[in-house]
């Protein structure tokens, strides 16, 4: 039996009427046609009026498992066909409210009953649902004899509903268990250590996601909960988790204590708690001892083990891990200028202990940042690559200084020992959001549209939270010529930030390959307005010259060509400008210049529409060759002029 088939009831909310036994609902008694996904999502909303029903839960109750399309898509169709049914198009939310970054909510009020509040009508609620076949009114016993059933179908209901409140979830039969670890408090007194907790929040989310076991919710999603007042169930609902871990850091001194607790995520209680006092010359030691305490408290409630060492933490000169602390506070707010600052701080560090691996790996993850931003990429890589080999020496297991080296291995256009890199970083550290993002960029690029989608669809389940990436994941549709699709995509990151001038950007780019360049314009000029950054006056150019403004275009291509001349200016933020213009000759000089300079942007040069005027050109064909692009994957073929 289906699903509407095995519940009963009615639910009536303003005008409407819905039937669960019959899967009907009408308006003023007259029935009206909805489509099987958007009924089911209105009767999931139904069920808990009032409340946030998150995207993941609709999308287990929309498909079952194994179905493989594109979810958030399909959830923004099956609301928009919901809102259009209940005539809510255009005017302010009546019955269902979109809650930014977490799903929706019933907000009318609603009312259950176990009978029909009128008969039915049976002519349809308009001329297009004309064809539904009509039913005959049920006998005076038949609706005696569907009250009782409907009446025992909605006690029994709500005793299941009561029930599974009250109950733990079971645990799953496959998979990881799926952890958070909230944002350390800070208990020292002194607000400027908070990097000093932030520190050790993401250095145990490192440590549980190197277990193996767990699946760990990455950084980027977990310090949204910093400072929160949410409980913990509704924490546990967003991030789709079934434990927690809240903790507080004490320093003193040279001494650091740590106190821990692991909870129950549904049920809101603590399942065990312990306090760590160290010198903070040990303080890896300790961080490593807290995430096995984890891993094999929760191992003994579901039967996992962590995966063992292969040798014993080593300690850290305590300044050496307060620079590095405070760079990776830096590093993880990723403005050029503390990028720099991070640099800064993890140099320190390794003076302080020469033989600290992870400050290392920092070293090279800035250089790497900051080529082809603020320097030519090719004077990055040689301090990147020294530093990425010396973590390497001191510890083969750091997850980082993996993904260092695919960059690096990226920059040198040897692509298939970049992948082997991202999958090793990986493997050590699955929570790791940086190395997902690069490595689903990484798919796109090489042509592996399918496989980057499902990389990045993996990336966000572990960082449901993260902008970036939620951006970032329109690149394949992008690639894949799907602007609406990829603009799609744009607007949720920006429904979660809408200030985030990338997915602002990215709009403005789909646009413009898309051949609207009035509204190209808008948006690109609006990202302008929010980060002035030369890529996107490089796209601005491009569009003025596509749309016939060529004096503008021009104009903005002497302002970058002179801005270059005072700083670094990546050719690749200048190259749209001769694209646009037609200028083949101008274009491929910029692009020789950034193949000398090893820019990342030549990374796209198979998959992105803008080249695709020159991409049957000799040069553009050799370019790629030498790229190492030919070797990486299928290339789209390019749209009819």
């Amino acid at each position: 039996m289906n699903e509407r088939g095995e519940r009963g009831g009615f639910i009536h909310f303003g005008p409407f009427e819905v039937d669960l036994q019959a899967g009907e609902l009408r308006r003023d008694g007259r029935l009206i046609k909805l489509q099987e996904q958007p009924f089911r999502l209105l009767t999931l909303l139904l069920a808990r009026p009032g409340q946030i029903v998150g995207r993941d839960e609709i999308q287990r109750t929309l498909w079952p498992p194994g179905i493989y399309v594109d979810f958030e898509h399909g959830i923004g169709t099956a609301v928009r066909k919901l809102r259009a049914t209940l005539g809510e198009e255009g005017e302010v939310d009546r019955y269902i409210e979109t809650v930014p970054r977490r799903g929706y909510r019933f907000i009318a009020p609603v009312e259950v009953t176990a009978t029909r509040k009128r008969e039915p009508t049976l002519a349809p609620a308009s001329a297009s649902e004309a064809g539904h076949p009509e039913r005959k009114p049920r006998s005076q016993t038949g609706r005696s004899r569907v009250w009782w059933i409907a009446a025992a179908i909605v006690l029994l209901a709500a005793v299941y509903l009561g029930y599974r409140r009250l109950r733990p979830p079971p645990a799953k039969a496959s998979g990881p268990i799926r952890i958070a670890v909230l944002p350390f408090l800070n208990l020292s007194g002194d607000p400027s250590q908070e990097y000093f907790a932030d520190g050790m929040t993401e250095a145990l989310i490192t440590e549980l996601g190197r277990s193996g076991s767990l699946s760990v919710i990455s950084r980027t999603s977990a310090m949204h909960y910093k400072g929160t007042t949410k409980t913990l169930p509704e924490i546990a609902a967003e991030l789709n988790v079934d434990m927690i871990v809240e903790g507080s850091v004490i320093r003193s001194g040279t001494k650091v204590r740590v106190t821990a607790q692991l909870l129950d995520a549904h049920q809101d209680r603590h399942t065990w708690a312990s306090t760590y006092d160290r010198d903070q010359r040990d303080i890896i030691a300790l961080q490593d001892k807290l995430a096995r305490d984890i891993t094999r408290e929760v191992g003994a409630r579901l039967m996992l083990a962590g995966a063992p060492r292969t040798r014993p933490p080593p300690s850290v000169a305590p300044a050496a891990f307060e620079s590095y602390l405070q760079g990776r506070f830096h590093y993880n707010k990723r403005t050029e200028a503390d990028v720099q600052t991070a640099l800064q701080c993890f140099e320190s560090a390794t003076r302080d202990d020469p033989d600290f691996a992870p400050a290392y790996s920092g070293m090279a993850l800035c250089y790497l940042r900051l080529g082809d931003n603020t320097m030519p990429a090719s004077e990055a890589l040689i301090p990147a690559q020294n530093a990425a080999t010396r973590a390497l020496q001191l510890d083969p297991n750091w997850s980082q200084t993996h993904s260092a080296r695919a960059l690096l291995e990226l920059a040198g256009r040897r692509w298939p020992s970049a992948e082997v890199e991202f999958k090793t970083a990986l493997q050590l550290n699955p929570a790791d959001a940086d190395t997902n993002l690069e490595y689903a960029l990484f798919l796109a690029q090489s042509g592996r549209l399918n496989e980057a989608t499902s990389q990045f669809r993996q990336a966000m389940e572990n960082d449901p939270l993260s902008v970036p990436l939620s951006s970032a994941a329109a690149i394949p549709w992008y690639y894949g010529r799907h602007y609406h699709e990829a603009i799609d995509q744009y607007q949720r990151a920006l429904d979660m930030d809408p200030t985030y001038f990338r997915a602002i950007e990215g709009i403005g780019v789909a646009l413009a390959v898309s051949g609207d360049y009035d509204a190209a314009a808008h948006d690109l000029e609006r990202a302008q307005k929010i980060e002035d950054v030369p890529e996107i006056s490089g796209y601005l150019g491009y569009v003025y010259a596509r749309s016939g403004k060529r004096a503008q275009a021009t104009r903005l291509l002497r302002v970058l060509t002179e801005r270059a001349e005072a700083r670094f200016v990546s050719p690749a933020d200048i190259l749209p400008i001769p694209l646009g213009l037609g200028d083949k000759d101008a274009a491929f000089r910029l692009l020789d210049q950034a193949y000398e300079d090893h820019s990342d942007t030549l990374r796209t040069l198979k998959m992105d529409p803008i080249f695709d005027p020159i991409c049957a050109d000799p040069r553009f064909l050799d370019l790629e060759r030498r790229v190492g692009l030919l070797e990486s994957g299928p290339s789209p073929a390019p749209p009819p002029n």
